[in-house]
C-alpha cells in the first residue's frame, strides 16, 4: 500500500497543474454523499481520477483549479480499506498526515521535487471554517524537460464519514499573497459542502 501511494504522489507530481478540458463537469461522492459542482468557491472542476482501480483502498481524486493566478486544488478520498475516524484529531489522522509528508519527501528523492522546506506541521490549524491537520511547505517542482517552478503548497487531512479526506492546494510562490485569500474563500467553500461527521 506504500509504495503504491508514493507512486500516486509522482503520478500527481506530473499531473496535479495540468489545465486540460474534460466531458465531466462535476462528481458525486458516494462516500461523503456529496456532489462536487462545475464550480466552487471561485474554482472550476477539472476532472477525477478512480485510484481504486490500480489498488482497493485509495479511493478517488478531485481536482479544481483557478485560472488567475493559477491555483491547483487535489483532493483525495480514500480508506485504505481501514476504518477511519472523524475529524482532526485522533491519531489516525495525525499519522496520515505525517505520512503525507513523508510521501513528499519521497517523491522529492525521486527527483520530481527539490528544496522542500516546510514551514509548518503537521498540526492542527482552522482553515476556511474547518479544522484540519495542517502542513504548509515550500518546493520546486521539477517536471522534466522544463524549468523548475518554485511552488507554495498547503496539505490539510481530517476524516469525514469513515474516510480520509485530503485537500492539497499549490500555487506558484510569486503568486503567494494574491493566492492565499482566494484558498481561504475556496476552502470556505468546501467546509459548507462538507457533510457533518
Amino acid at each position: 500500500m506504500r509504495q503504491a501511494i508514493v507512486a500516486l504522489f509522482g503520478f500527481l507530481a506530473l499531473v496535479s497543474l495540468a489545465t486540460g478540458a474534460s466531458a465531466q463537469t462535476s462528481y458525486h461522492s458516494a462516500p461523503l454523499g456529496i456532489t462536487f459542482p462545475a464550480e466552487l468557491g471561485g474554482f472550476r472542476f477539472v476532472r477525477t481520477t478512480d485510484f481504486e482501480q490500480r489498488q482497493r483502498g485509495l479511493g478517488t481524486g478531485v481536482y479544481y483549479n483557478h485560472p488567475a493566478p493559477f491555483i491547483a486544488v487535489d483532493i483525495f478520498i480514500y480508506d485504505k480499506t481501514e476504518r477511519v475516524p472523524s475529524g482532526h484529531e485522533p491519531a489516525a489522522i495525525v499519522a496520515e498526515a505525517q505520512q503525507a509528508l513523508a510521501d513528499i519527501h519521497a517523491v522529492a528523492a525521486s527527483g520530481l521535487y527539490a528544496d522542500v522546506k516546510v514551514h509548518q506541521g503537521p498540526t492542527a490549524c482552522r482553515a476556511g471554517g474547518g479544522v484540519y491537520q495542517c502542513v504548509s511547505l515550500d518546493y520546486l517542482r521539477t517536471p522534466k524537460d522544463q524549468p523548475a517552478v518554485p511552488t507554495r503548497s498547503l496539505l490539510l487531512v481530517t476524516g469525514v464519514k469513515g474516510n480520509y479526506v485530503k485537500l492539497r492546494a499549490s500555487w506558484p510562490q510569486e503568486s503567494h499573497a494574491q493566492a492565499e485569500p482566494i484558498v481561504d474563500r475556496w476552502l470556505a467553500a468546501f467546509a459548507k459542502l462538507l457533510p457533518p461527521n
